[in-house]
């Protein structure tokens, strides 16, 4: 993986930022240079030196320790639906994936395709005329050959995926 100079500029300014306005503030305040950071530094000792109990201790670990198994297992209940990825609709088989769009904020379906009922292959969906000479669409197998008419849209099927993740009708 290639490092930008952006990356490279954030990393520098991450670093050097508040040394920089720690300075600032000395300079401001007519302190002697980075007495702020000793300030801190000997805040964080006497912390360190506070006789503080083990039981309580003990205590405020198993604290956080259980505030971080929460709100881990919410985030993966919350992200159970990635495993739907499968389901029959309208007489279709269907598969695909999802893929975290940033500019919605959520989770989109993408490769949404149907597959064939008998073999669980991929169909190619091609344009035909049915017996009235209209346009139609039609389901193609390319490994055993069937065709069907298709009945209905990926548009309508994504509409359907969507609803069985929010009414939680779907296998977990």
């Amino acid at each position: 993986m290639k490092v930008t100079k952006k990356e490279y500029f954030l990393t520098f300014l991450g670093a050097f930022a508040p040394l920089f306005i720690t300075w600032i503030i000395d300079l401001v305040k007519s302190k002697p240079t980075f007495s702020t950071i000793k300030s801190i530094y000997f805040w964080v000792i006497d912390l360190i030196n506070y006789k503080l109990p083990i039981w309580i201790f003990i205590l405020i670990l198993l604290v956080i320790f259980t505030i971080l198994f929460i709100i881990n297992n919410v985030k993966i209940e919350r992200e159970s639906f990635k495993k739907y990825k499968t389901d029959t609709i309208d007489g279709y088989k269907w598969s695909w994936g999802y893929r975290y769009d940033n500019s919605k904020g959520h989770y989109v379906i993408h490769h949404l395709k149907p597959m064939c009922n008998y073999c669980s292959t991929y169909l190619i969906i091609e344009r035909d005329l049915d017996d009235n000479f209209k346009s139609i669409e039609v389901t193609f197998c390319p490994r055993c050959k069937q065709r069907r008419k298709f009945k209905t849209t990926s548009t309508t099927v994504e509409a359907i995926i969507i609803d069985n993740i929010q009414k939680n009708k779907y296998n977990k």
